[in-house]
């Protein structure tokens, strides 16, 4: 059996890595939504995956709500033992992704990557059309060199 601050100690880590998760999704996958959009996503990801929950009428501690209703929802008993983890994720996931779009409607836009003022990455095209640019003004630069001398 874990000691208080053992079990204190666990559950912050866990908050801490559902945090850092959600944070490295965000900067990954939601560069480019609009903060708003990006903040509702992540807060309700953490509220998914941080909120806790007794595991049973007689327990004492808690688990990840995610953890427990699914557990209790397939070797527990069914929806039964399930629904109040379910009811406790359902508020939670509403009320961090509303805190969650409230951060991100004060916070300052995203910066625009090294890619370009877009924001997006060159297509082909574009890219045979600047290697094209290059390669004439080579033979330019050639040509007036050679009726030079």
């Amino acid at each position: 059996m874990l000691t208080t601050e053992a079990y204190i100690t666990a559950l912050l880590l866990y908050v801490l890595a559902s945090a850092g998760g959600v944070y490295a999704f965000n900067r990954l996958f939601l560069k480019r939504v609009p903060n708003v959009v990006a903040g509702v996503i992540s807060g309700m990801a953490f509220g998914l995956l941080a909120m806790p929950a007794l595991p049973g009428d007689e327990a004492r501690t808690y688990a990840p709500a995610l953890i427990v209703a699914v557990f209790n929802g397939l070797l527990a008993g069914g929806w039964e033992a399930a629904y109040v983890s379910v009811a406790l994720l359902v508020v939670a996931v509403v009320i961090a992704g509303v805190l969650g779009g409230m951060i991100g409607a004060f916070v300052e836009k995203k910066p625009q990557d090294e890619r370009g003022s877009a924001g997006r990455e060159a297509t082909v095209g574009e890219l045979a059309a600047a290697a094209k640019a290059v390669q004439d003004a080579k033979s330019d630069e050639a040509t007036a060199r050679e009726a030079t001398t």
